[in-house]
């Protein structure tokens, strides 16, 4: 059960999580080259030969550089979790039960 101190708490974590993501990023990621997998490039490479494409991104047998995208729906909304518990409590309240009795 939350309270308005823990959830305090909480917010101060989701914007000290959203710091530490971008300085992850800045900082650790910009230090490492990385690529795409070997199924990543396979994929790629089916993907563009069932579109037809000739584009040299698309067709290119090398591994394409890879970096970490926190511009996701996953991270923006980490944020968002305190206030709806405020809004709509926990969770742990809410049921499919109902919903699921009449489809089946």
């Amino acid at each position: 059960m939350h309270t308005d101190d823990t959830l305090d708490i909480f917010d101060e974590a989701t914007r000290g999580i959203g710091a530490e993501f971008r300085a992850f990023k800045k900082k650790t990621c910009a230090a490492f080259s990385t690529t795409e997998l070997d199924r990543e490039r396979e994929a790629r490479l089916r993907k563009g030969l069932k579109k037809g494409q000739t584009s040299k991104s698309s067709t290119s047998s090398e591994r394409l550089s890879k970096t970490i995208n926190i511009q996701t729906y996953k991270h923006h909304s980490l944020g968002d979790h305190p206030a709806m518990i405020r809004r709509f409590g926990t969770l742990d309240s809410l049921s499919t039960e109902p919903v699921s009795r009449f489809s089946i």
